[in-house]
């Protein structure tokens, strides 16, 4: 199933975006020329291929790495609707930046950061109205910071995500991309610090900030304590 195709929930379709519909035209005369089997191709292979107009290819790209996209964008945004246009979003970003990858790091690590930067303006977008926090569930609440604080499998659920961004929303930008990075995605700081551009100790003095001002929204929402130090350190 090609990039003409429409797929269901956990696959990418980017035949609608007008950039690659003119691409497709452009290259429709040479595309069974270009048609082969990309199974056992490496990543590099399938940039090459892709940037020399081998549509095929890119749709071997998709494929291969949208389960990776879609959970790296489920932290920032665990609601369907909105996580399916994410995750097509971040593809058609790669391939109109495909050019830009240099093969001396992993293509992997390349879009997860295209991943991560779609998060973030995500975020940046629906910051004006930031979901509010359900203070009359305590028991919820108790949970969701918990599972934040606690490496469990349960923070993994649907429903632990969506209430951790609720909370997480009320935070400025740069603090809730760290702090979903760290706690969500569960990325060291050494490699969170790499996905933002920020050095080692500036990204650790952001993280114990930002950890700061979620602990006060938390007390002044009731939802925990002035001596409570297990919120998120």
């Amino acid at each position: 199933m090609g990039l003409a195709a429409a797929v269901s929930w956990g696959e990418v379709s980017l035949a609608k975006s007008d950039s690659l519909i003119t691409l497709q035209d452009r290259y429709e005369p040479d595309l069974l020329t270009f048609m082969r089997d990309y199974d056992a191709a490496t990543d590099q292979e399938l940039v090459s291929a892709s940037l020399d107009g081998d549509l095929s290819a890119f749709d071997e790209i998709v494929r291969r790495h949208q389960t990776m996209l879609s959970r790296c964008l489920y932290r920032f945004c665990p609601y369907r609707a909105d996580l399916e246009d994410l995750v097509q979003e971040a593809f058609i970003k790669c391939f109109r930046k495909l050019s830009s990858w240099e093969p001396t790091a992993p293509f992997e690590n390349w879009l997860r950061k295209i991943a991560y930067n779609t998060g973030y303006d995500y975020f940046r977008k629906n910051s004006r109205n930031p979901a509010s926090i359900a203070v009359d569930n305590s028991e919820e609440t108790d949970f969701v910071l918990g599972a934040l604080s606690d490496k469990t499998d349960q923070r993994r659920t649907f429903e632990m995500t969506e209430q951790s961004q609720k909370i997480l929303a009320l935070l400025p930008l740069d603090d809730r991309q760290i702090l979903t990075l760290q706690y969500l995605e569960e990325l060291p700081i050494a490699v969170i610090a790499d996905q933002m551009g920020w050095s080692l100790s500036k990204t650790k003095v952001k993280s114990f900030r930002a950890r700061k001002k979620l602990r006060r929204i938390l007390i002044k929402n009731g939802l925990g304590k002035e001596t409570d130090t297990t919120l998120l350190g």
